[in-house]
Parts: C-alpha cells; structure tokens; sequence
C-alpha cells in the first residue's frame, strides 16, 4: 500500500510540475502581448475605445490569473488612467 501511495504522489507531482511549467510559458507568451498591447494604448495619439478597454481588462485578468508582475500591472494602471481621463473629457 505504502509503495502504491509513493507512485501516486510522485504522479501528482509530475503532473503538478507539468502543469507549472505550462503556466509559466503561457505567462511569458501571454504577457509580452498584453504588456505590447498597454504600450499601444497608450501611444500619445491613440484614443481607446471601449471595446479595447473591455478587452485590456479581460487581458489584465488573464495576466493576473497567471501569476503576472507588478510590469503589466503599472502598465494597466497607466491604460485605465488615460482611459478615465479621455472618458471624462468627452463629457465635457
């Protein structure tokens, strides 16, 4: 019984490490594009819509989800700042 407890345990641990390094390539790929993303947004002649905000949300999420750092975060703050600020001189 002993020796079947060990081979699953070392399973899960497979699995689990499997798992971690497909998380970890997923976060490296997934946040150069967000990150690349923010940095579009926030080209000074660019005006952000809605539907782009909605999905840099979404995107921020993921990012999160996944483990992202305080980069895209800084990022995100960045978006939603120059969102708010073009939203409320609209309604001006």
């Amino acid at each position: 019984m002993a020796k079947a407890d060990e081979r699953i345990t070392n399973e899960i641990q497979n699995i689990e490490n499997s798992v971690n390094k497909i998380i970890r390539g997923l976060l490296s790929v997934q946040g150069q594009t967000f990150r690349a993303a923010c940095r579009r947004l926030l080209e000074t002649n660019h005006s952000i819509t809605v539907d782009e905000y909605e999905q840099i949300v979404r995107d921020h999420e993921a990012y999160n989800s996944l483990g992202g750092n305080h980069i895209g975060d800084n990022l995100f703050k960045l978006v939603e700042t120059k969102f708010s600020n073009q939203t409320t001189q609209t309604q001006e």
